[in-house]
């Protein structure tokens, strides 16, 4: 997207596109805060982080940790596309869950700590007391 409406010095290519038959281009942002591309773009962030603040606290009701279940995942040297294998789901979807793009589903969580049994990592409630969390 090149940003028409702004002719701020401050505008600098933001990244590179290759496309079909030959095609490319440049994506174009600015730091002006009065550019209305740049201000459609803020907004995206800040919907993007009321959200992920929402799932924290969802998963926070249930009981869910992610940051804990991704440090023990990587403490026992899990993958996220093998972590999706055993929980039988798509990788993309156990990342929206550990990056709180999407609130993890309670039943997942006795399958993670399964996974983490499987892997002789013991329960997540362990990690959680290792840490100083909360397991109920």
């Amino acid at each position: 997207m090149n940003c028409q409406t702004c002719n701020d010095p401050t505008k600098y290519i933001f990244a590179l596109w290759d496309g079909a038959n030959g095609t490319h281009g440049a994506i174009y942002d600015c730091h002006n805060l009065d550019c209305e591309i740049n201000k459609n773009r803020l907004k995206e962030v800040d919907r993007l982080e009321e959200n992920r603040t929402a799932v924290v606290e969802e998963n926070s009701r249930n009981n869910i940790q992610m940051l804990l279940i991704k440090m023990k995942r990587k403490e026992l040297r899990i993958t996220i596309a093998r972590m999706a294998y055993e929980l039988d789901i798509r990788p993309s979807a156990y990342s929206n869950y550990e990056q709180c793009r999407e609130a993890l589903p309670i039943e997942l969580r006795d399958r993670i700590e399964d996974v983490f049994k499987e892997f002789k990592g013991g329960y997540i409630g362990e990690i959680l007391k290792k840490y100083g969390g909360n397991n109920k």
